[in-house]
């Protein structure tokens, strides 16, 4: 359980600078928190990152938790903090059991219509009670907001990826990303269309690659049935060109990934609400064992205080 403790103990330093940094304006202090339980339904139980699928579905539950903060130590400037734990387990396949911690960290300036940022990102995943990936991101970031109605942000994410059963795959990449945000009204209902480049060097050049990708999303609040419920669509798509030759085909690989997911989140009386989602996940590749279909349906229970 070292990563789980390591995850915790970087957690309680980062919440600590965040306040301390807030001093005496402690009191613009922003918490919040949100407990999920769940079940998800999987045709295609498998693990993507080490190229692994099992041809077989399954159900699996869903256990999330989420702890946020938010602070204003002096005026323009924001800080954040978070955590947050996701635990899959499966009814058959237990070996792709999953639990996920991840820590993060953000300083948040504002200049007018203009506003910059650091983001940090930690993650910590367990495979079937086991260590398995450790990822680290940190991401400087620009945005601007022209007129009201259209929020432009850039961004540049330098990943590290250490895998601790295939040293091979461990792999530092690099990523420019744009995303438009249409603000068709307001936080009800808006837009972001998006897309990136980048590339990523792993210790074995069969798994370093390039790649590029596009994304859209839809969300909408509305009252429906006398319930502010809000809707979301999104779609994706992503191109990998590996550059060092992969054995088991004997030539360089190539991968189309697509997603396309769509979800509503309904409120049942205070803090308590129900989500459903599903989500199509397909990736073409000439490597079999990376070429597959899946469909994804959850249920969750959400309390947010």
């Amino acid at each position: 359980m070292a990563s789980q403790s390591h995850s915790c103990k970087t957690l309680a330093t980062l919440t600590g600078l965040l306040l301390v940094g807030a001093g005496a304006q402690a009191q613009d202090a922003k918490f919040s928190a949100e407990l999920s339980a769940g079940v998800i339904a999987d045709s295609e139980v498998g693990l993507a990152d080490l190229d692994q699928a099992t041809s077989e579905g399954d159900i699996a539950s869903l256990l999330g938790l989420k702890l946020d903060a938010e602070v204003t130590p002096v005026s323009r400037l924001t800080l954040r903090a978070g955590y947050e734990l996701s635990d899959t387990r499966y009814q058959d396949f237990d070996a792709f059991n999953l639990q996920i911690h991840r820590v993060s960290a953000e300083a948040e300036y504002e200049f007018g219509a203009t506003r910059a940022g650091l983001l940090y990102n930690h993650v910590d995943a367990r495979l079937a009670g086991d260590g398995y990936l450790t990822f680290q991101q940190a991401s400087p970031y620009v945005m601007h907001m022209f007129g009201d109605q259209f929020l432009l942000r850039g961004a540049y994410a330098r990943s590290e990826r250490d895998f601790d059963t295939e040293p091979g795959r461990n792999s530092s990449s690099n990523e420019f990303l744009v995303d438009g945000f249409f603000l068709l009204d307001g936080s009800q209902r808006y837009l972001v269309l998006g897309g990136k480049a980048g590339e990523t060097q792993a210790e074995n050049d069969a798994f370093s690659y390039d790649n590029a990708g596009i994304k859209a999303r839809y969300v909408h609040r509305a009252n429906a049935l006398g319930r502010e419920m809000q809707f979301r669509l999104g779609t994706e798509f992503e191109r990998r060109s590996f550059s060092g030759i992969t054995p088991e085909i004997d030539s360089r690989r190539e991968d189309d990934i697509f997603g396309a997911s769509g979800g509503v989140m309904i409120p049942i009386a205070g803090p308590l609400s129900v989500d459903a989602g599903y989500e199509y996940r397909g990736r073409s590749s000439n490597l079999p064992a990376a070429d597959y279909q899946a469909h994804i349906a959850t249920v969750q229970l959400k309390l947010n205080f």
